[in-house]
């Protein structure tokens, strides 16, 4: 079934209704709701949220703590600007060949503890990776550690304001080859009850 909606914002939520009962449409009573979207000519696939009274939503953010949601994203194809900011960073010399790249930033004011803002902009990291690899894009997430040489690029580069820390960047684009993913599943690492 195709269907076209509406975004629109809701509060901090930026949001897409769907205009029926997708429990009764698809006959599934229970359980996880996939869709595949498209939002200008891209792909992704998202999972339906309950909002109650048979109401259905696509949500278009990353969860934040306490819902501040301070991530800003930069992004650039400028080729000279991602090569400008590599300086003596061997660990994002990708950027050379890049197609694009996204700086995932945090408002420090917005979101005033320096934990939250973090794991506010991972999230928000994480869900544009799912994002770029679902559309057959590669994509590599490197951090941005605050004080470097790296981060004093960005800052200086784009022309960010004091108030405002990039935590991220993800360098993507269409991938040379394809490699096989290894088993990174750690069973050892996942402690039952205690330690």
């Amino acid at each position: 079934m195709n269907c076209i909606v509406d975004i629109k914002k809701d509060g901090n939520k930026v949001l897409a209704y769907l205009p029926f009962d997708p429990r009764t449409e698809f006959h599934i009573p229970k359980g996880t709701i996939c869709v595949k979207c498209v939002l200008e000519n891209i792909q992704f696939k998202s999972k339906l949220m309950s909002r109650g009274s048979g109401k259905y939503c696509i949500f278009f953010s990353a969860p934040s703590a306490t819902n501040k949601r301070p991530f800003h994203f930069v992004l650039t194809k400028d080729r000279e600007k991602m090569v400008r900011i590599i300086g003596d960073n061997h660990y994002v010399k990708m950027l050379r060949s890049a197609t694009a790249c996204i700086i995932v930033c945090g408002d420090k004011v917005t979101q005033g503890i320096p934990e939250w803002l973090l794991a506010d902009c991972s999230a928000a990291t994480q869900n544009i990776l799912l994002a770029i690899h679902s559309i057959g894009l590669g994509g590599v997430w490197c951090g941005v550690k605050q004080g470097s040489d790296f981060y004093k690029g960005i800052v200086k580069e784009f022309s960010l304001p004091n108030h405002i820390r990039p935590v991220s960047l993800i360098a993507f684009g269409y991938p040379v080859d394809e490699k096989i993913q290894s088993n990174r599943f750690e069973f050892g690492k996942i402690h039952f009850e205690f330690w």
